[in-house]
């Protein structure tokens, strides 16, 4: 199934991906903050790459977060319903979760598109262009609005809708 292939991918090509941006960003991070106060020195670049880093780091594994069980979830209503009415709600809130990820989808690409045309880049000495740093909301985007697909599916189909928690659950999926 589509779900699978989605998480394996998100698991052994997103995952190294976003670790790693993560790592590169401490580490960016540490140096500048040695060479500031230490050696009275700073890098114009290190700051913006820094933060570009963390934020594609933070952003490609928001789908897969919520896929785990690491995301918010407040269940004090919720909790008080029936299973079957609380399917239900559930599928509701994820059609709507997924209207909002469609119009982030649609927002990002005039952004992007936009930024694209105008040739703009960051104001540091790096001149980074913006479409490329802004496209991760178009790619974040995306995982949602597949990730949201997958919950309502699995709401249709009556399989358990909340969010992949056990070691068990994950392998059956691989």
């Amino acid at each position: 199934m589509i779900f699978k292939w989605i998480f394996q991918f998100e698991e052994k090509i997103l995952f190294p991906i976003s670790i790693t941006l993560f790592l590169l960003s401490a580490s960016i991070t540490f140096y500048e903050a040695v060479q500031r106060n230490l050696l009275n020195h700073s890098f114009d670049w290190a700051n913006e790459v820094g933060v570009y880093c963390m934020i594609w780091s933070i952003m490609l594994m928001i789908a897969h977060a919520g896929k785990c069980g690491h995301h918010l979830r407040i269940q004090l209503i919720t909790n008080l319903l029936s299973e079957k009415t609380k399917r239900y709600v559930y599928i509701c809130a994820h059609v709507f979760s997924l209207i909002f990820a469609v119009l982030i989808l649609y927002s990002s690409i005039l952004v992007v598109h936009h930024a694209f045309v105008s040739n703009q880049s960051s104001l540091t000495t790096l001149q980074l262009p913006i479409w490329a740093v802004m496209s991760i909301m178009i790619i974040a985007s995306i995982l949602l609005i597949l990730y949201y697909l997958e919950l309502i599916y699995r709401g249709i189909k009556n399989q358990p809708i909340e969010s992949i928690e056990s070691d068990k659950e994950i392998k059956e999926l691989i």
